[in-house]
C-alpha cells in the first residue's frame, strides 16, 4: 500500500514537472511574441514620426520658397524703382547740362 502511495506521489510529481515545463515554454513563447509585438509597434511609431517630420519639412520648405519668391519680387520692384529714380535724376541732370550749354 505504501508503495502505491509512493508511486502515486511520483506520478503526481512527474505530471507537475511536465505542467511546469509546458507553462515555462508557453511563458517564453508569450514573452517572445510580446517582444516582437513591441518591436513592431515601436517601428510603426518611428515610421509615423519619420513621416510627420518629412511632412513638416516639406511644409516649411514650401513656406520658405514662397517667402523667397515674395522677397525676390519685392527686390525686383525695388530695383525697378531705383532704376527709374536713377534715370529720372540722369534725365534731370542731362536737361540741366543741355540747358546750360544752350544758354
Amino acid at each position: 500500500m505504501l508503495e502505491k502511495e509512493i508511486e502515486r506521489v511520483k506520478e503526481v510529481e512527474r505530471e507537475a514537472l511536465e505542467k511546469i515545463e509546458k507553462a515555462e515554454a508557453q511563458a517564453k513563447w508569450m514573452v517572445k511574441k510580446a517582444y516582437e509585438k513591441g518591436e513592431k509597434e515601436a517601428s510603426a511609431i518611428l515610421e509615423e514620426a519619420r513621416k510627420e517630420v518629412e511632412e513638416k519639412a516639406k511644409e516649411e520648405k514650401k513656406k520658405a520658397e514662397k517667402e523667397a519668391k515674395k522677397l525676390e519680387r519685392k527686390g525686383e520692384k525695388e530695383a525697378a524703382r531705383i532704376k527709374e529714380a536713377s534715370l529720372s535724376k540722369m534725365n534731370k541732370a542731362v536737361k540741366i547740362v543741355v540747358d546750360e550749354i544752350l544758354r
